[in-house]
């Protein structure tokens, strides 16, 4: 077995298993993306996918605020929106995070995306998974673990 490859941005480490790729988008800090899970008669296809975005935090910034704006802006995303929940989400230094879920359809596929939103060392760091909701048995356990991951790796500065 070979070791897994990992592709690291800004301090964001993410492991990328196998079948998945990285992905490359304007803004995203890095991304990955699994294989072809599901696909509608029109041909629209969707990939599991975890993306990491950071920025430079504001002075005042406040996870509470970034938590509350991240629920705000998700239900500007589409009319069908569905927040499933939103919760602290533990960080491996000790502060906490928050964790937002939620449902939507897009190009006819039901999605479910989860969002980890930390504020380290003046930086924002926001995980974005999504996956299929036909696949979210087996890809969101997968998406979760690569989160955690990801911010356990995240390096102080």
């Amino acid at each position: 077995m070979s070791e897994p490859t990992t592709v690291s941005a800004e301090g964001v480490s993410l492991q990328v298993p196998d079948g998945w790729e990285r992905v490359e988008a304007p803004g995203l800090t890095v991304g990955i993306a699994g294989p072809v899970g599901t696909a509608t008669a029109d041909g629209t296809q969707f990939r599991p996918s975890l993306t990491a975005i950071v920025v430079d935090a504001a002075p005042d910034a406040d996870i509470r605020l970034l938590g509350s704006e991240a629920v705000a802006a998700a239900r500007l995303v589409s009319d069908d929106v569905h927040v499933l929940a939103y919760d602290l989400w533990p960080l491996p230094d000790g502060t906490a995070g928050r964790r937002l879920e939620i449902t939507l359809e897009q190009g006819g596929i039901p999605l479910c995306v989860r969002q980890w939103i930390a504020l380290r060392d003046g930086r924002v760091i926001t995980l974005t998974g999504t996956c299929d909701v036909a696949h979210l048995l087996a890809g969101g356990p997968i998406i979760e673990r690569l989160a955690t991951q990801a911010l356990a790796a995240q390096e102080t500065r």
